[in-house]
């Protein structure tokens, strides 16, 4: 038996967190869904034998379960070493930008992806564009603060550096339509398609809409989900390949962004830009 079990679903930006340190820190887990959009947070019977509060993540670990994605950070940083900060300097700092996350970037940032990526029907125009603005100042902030310094918290990566990623995702069985709409309000040109325990099994891409939407207008009927169109055959990257040979697989794909893998699970996605980024700053 694993020695943690998530409780999550993965637009869950909250158990993201959790999945990403758990994954990074190389710990013993693994994921098992919950069913959010069929209500299953919801039912009493869910919140009594799993968590009172109605809400992911939730961490089983020797059999006690941990709640609030801030805790079970600080909790596993604490127990297990991993991450952990050092002094009392560090450990102030990262628990006062664990709570800012917490309270600017879910209250606004995870706010409008959820209304806008996941909400049927989307979000109110006037409502989503206040919550950009809210957003945009919580990015402003810390973005400044890490042109001073490498990490939030330290001088090395602490659990407060693993604040969700604006990632967006597919399901499998999501249909096609709104798997379109998803890509055009996010003025992205693709997007992975993960199942529930995380695994990448496929992108979804503006030309397999194209493809699929060609086809509707010869059988006038644009039906299916995400799996039925999607391009299964996915290049990736591992996560612990250096920035210099990442420009070599850009260099050699027409691929403008891959997904990153790290033991078989999706743990971001890189792009032409990011690289970019990342070489500019062994320029200055």
């Amino acid at each position: 038996m694993t020695t943690y079990r998530l409780h999550c679903f993965k637009q869950s930006g909250n158990a993201y967190k959790v999945a990403l340190y758990l994954q990074c820190a190389g710990l013993d887990w693994e994921p098992v869904h919950v069913d959010r959009f069929a209500g299953e947070t919801r039912s009493a019977e869910w919140r009594e034998a799993t968590n009172a509060m109605g809400e992911v993540p939730v961490l089983e670990t020797g059999g006690r379960r941990l709640t609030q994605s801030g805790a079970i950070l600080t909790y596993l940083a604490e127990t297990t070493g991993k991450f952990a900060p050092d002094t009392p300097d560090e450990r102030y700092e990262a628990l006062r930008w664990i709570l800012y996350d917490n309270y600017r970037f879910t209250n606004y940032c995870a706010t409008r992806r959820f209304e806008k990526c996941f909400a049927d029907p989307p979000g109110d125009p006037a409502v989503l564009a206040f919550l950009k603005v809210r957003a945009d100042g919580a990015f402003a902030v810390v973005e400044a603060h890490l042109s001073k310094q490498p990490f939030v918290a330290a001088d090395r990566p602490t659990i407060a550096a693993y604040m969700a990623r604006d990632l967006v995702t597919l399901a499998p069985d999501m249909e096609i339509n709104r798997a379109m709409q998803v890509l055009l309000a996010n003025h992205i040109s693709g997007a992975p398609v993960v199942d529930a325990a995380g695994q990448l099994i496929g992108i979804l891409s503006q030309k397999d809409c194209l493809r699929a939407a060609l086809h509707a207008t010869y059988h006038h009927d644009l039906g299916g989900v995400v799996a039925d169109h999607m391009t299964r055959e996915v290049e990736t990257l591992p996560a612990d390949l250096d920035i210099f040979a990442a420009c070599e697989h850009f260099l050699d794909s027409p691929y403008r962004r891959f997904p990153v893998l790290e033991q078989g699970r999706m743990v971001g996605q890189i792009s032409r830009a990011d690289l970019l980024r990342a070489l500019s700053a062994q320029w200055r």
